[in-house]
């Protein structure tokens, strides 16, 4: 089993033994492309997680867009029964107002009767009220 080097280690063996050189510049070349090659693996699956994130973003924001029309429409709905319902209101209260008004006038027409004959009574207990003293006057007499 071969046993990894790192780049320090590397260095420090080809510092030691200068003879060798062409073959660790190979080795360190082929160390730079793994190197670059285990970033380029690195940053793939990191772009890979990005892209599989957005996507899922994308789809929330789809399902949320639905769910938003959905609540739209179903306010819509409910401002235009809630405004039925003021007009119907509005409706009964005028009508209320109309049949009040009729029983107002109708009041009204019986307290000027009352009135009326409250004033022939009043008159006629006057009226009597004069006779019966001129009766006790000349009955005393």
């Amino acid at each position: 089993m071969e046993k990894e080097i790192s780049s320090t280690e590397l260095l420090m063996m080809r510092g030691r033994s200068s003879a060798k050189s062409s073959a660790w510049n190979s080795i360190e070349k082929n160390l730079r492309v793994y190197e670059e090659e285990a970033k380029t693996v690195h940053w793939h699956d990191e772009v890979e997680k990005r892209d599989r994130e957005l996507d899922e973003l994308k789809s929330q924001l789809a399902t949320l867009k639905e769910e938003f029309t959905a609540v739209k429409k179903r306010n819509k709905q409910l401002c235009f029964i809630l405004a039925q319902g003021e007009m119907k209101d509005k409706a009964e209260v005028l009508m209320q107002l109309e049949e009040l008004t009729v029983v107002k006038d109708e009041l009204t027409q019986q307290v000027v009767q009352l009135h009326g004959s409250l004033e022939q009574e009043r008159s006629k207990v006057h009226q009597l009220t004069g006779e019966l003293q001129k009766q006790q006057k000349h009955g005393k007499k």
